[in-house]
């Protein structure tokens, strides 16, 4: 009986030793099957953490993009409106311009014209007061004036001492003068008989000299 118990010992332990062995197969594949599925779960999730990262960046170059270029065509539609603001301004002045003489209402006024001008009075810009025609040419001053032809040319006879003649153009509401001895003068027109300049200005060294249409006083 002894020996068939010493016999059946090591059977015993064989099978254990095996059931064991397949317990931890099991139990390892499950850990691994686990740890698997956890891993595959994990790099799910970063792909989709990643692909939302990579959209949100889309989004928002997309929308600073778009705010630089909505800036860009505002900056530009205000720019167009104030370069035509100001051409239309430059448009208007020469007009405003045009009309600031008294009397003077039409472009005709740059025309030349028939007319005889006698000074009749004057004034003293120095000493701020009015002055007499004979104070500012002296004892030579002879009663005559500035005849201006249709032709664009015209004579001074204000004085007697000498006869002084030139051409002249009219621009702008003013009568420049070019003498034939080179001395050059302006004269600022005052006011218009129709399109004739009826009240004109000259500087005499100091004097505002003015003239009318008519004869001498």
């Amino acid at each position: 009986m002894k020996a068939k118990h010493a016999e059946k010992r090591p059977k015993i332990t064989i099978s254990l030793w095996l059931f064991i062995a397949i317990i931890a197969f099991l139990v390892l594949l499950i850990i691994g099957i686990t740890f698997y599925s956890v891993q595959r779960e994990l790099n799910s999730d970063n792909k989709n953490n990643n692909t939302t990262i990579a959209a949100t960046e889309q989004m928002t170059a997309a929308e600073t993009t778009q705010a630089v270029t909505e800036e860009t065509t505002e900056q530009s539609i205000q720019k167009t409106t104030e370069e035509s603001t100001e051409k239309e301004e430059a448009a208007v002045e020469p007009t405003t311009q045009a009309i600031v003489v008294s009397g003077a209402e039409s472009a005709d006024k740059n025309l030349n014209f028939d007319a005889e001008m006698y000074p009749y009075k004057a004034f003293d810009n120095v000493g701020k007061r009015e002055a007499s025609v004979k104070e500012v040419f002296g004892s030579v001053y002879g009663g005559e004036g500035i005849t201006f032809d249709k032709n664009g040319l015209f004579s001074d006879n204000i004085t007697q001492s000498e006869y002084n003649y030139g051409a002249y153009t009219v621009t702008d509401g003013v009568i420049n003068m070019t003498y034939s001895n080179d001395k050059n003068k302006s004269a600022e027109i005052i006011s218009y008989k129709g399109n004739v300049p009826s009240e004109i200005k000259i500087d005499y060294v100091g004097y505002d000299v003015y003239f009318k249409i008519g004869s001498a006083n």
